[in-house]
């Protein structure tokens, strides 16, 4: 039945098969419901991972995608918003002392 099936799918391969549109095939990996992986910006899905959703058997799901804030690195973490530069100035001014 499933002789014909690549090893690995393309999410759009995968959306035919199981005649789903794209955003219905990425909730199920987001929900953890089909274990895929990314190649790039792209999803592949592994076929007994497919024919395991099919069946609805339990496949071990990949890791959940990181939050937004977490894709920008660790300069987002960082980010402190500050009132008024010149105090900033002033305050690097007394670590480091008056450039000559």
């Amino acid at each position: 039945m499933y002789e014909n099936l690549p090893d690995l799918l393309t999410s759009e391969e995968a959306c035919e098969y199981l005649r789903v549109t794209p955003l219905s095939l990425y909730s199920y990996i987001k929900a953890g419901k089909l274990r895929a992986f990314r190649v790039g910006k792209r999803y592949r899905v592994p076929k007994d991972a497919l024919i395991a959703f099919l069946e609805g058997r339990t496949v071990e799901a990949a890791a959940p995608a990181p939050p937004a804030d977490a894709k920008k690195g660790a300069a987002a973490a960082k980010k402190v918003p500050v009132g008024n530069t010149d105090k900033v100035a002033e305050k690097v001014q007394e670590i480091f002392g008056k450039k000559k």
